[in-house]
């Protein structure tokens, strides 16, 4: 499902988007590791660091696992987390986990 892919990307997409923030240096000059002509704290590198760093962080980074989270927690308020239904949609995100750890898969996506 596309739920499931969402979690299997999260980290090749997340680790692209923090190298816009990555630079190497070159003869005591920093560059973007990816694009190693544009100098790093340059205008044009916070132009890229923002427009695309900044928006992986925060969707990849922050806002996808948290939607996910919060979907899990209020499975686990109404007790639904064994619900056959919810579990064949979400239950890849806490099966193996005693029932009150349920979020703890989600808190090893930012280790």
């Amino acid at each position: 499902t596309i739920l499931v892919s969402i979690f299997v990307l999260h980290p090749s997409i997340f680790q692209g988007g923090m190298m816009a923030f990555k630079c190497i240096n070159f003869g005591g000059q920093f560059f973007l590791y990816r694009e190693p002509d544009i100098p790093c704290f340059s205008k044009e590198h916070k132009k890229w660091a923002f427009s695309v760093g900044l928006i992986d962080l925060l969707g990849w980074g922050i806002i996808s696992p948290l939607i996910a989270f919060v979907i899990i927690r209020k499975l686990a308020k109404k007790d639904q987390l064994e619900d056959k239904q919810q579990q064949s949609v979400y239950g890849f995100l806490y099966f193996g986990y005693k029932k009150e750890y349920y979020y703890w898969d989600l808190s090893l996506i930012h280790i």
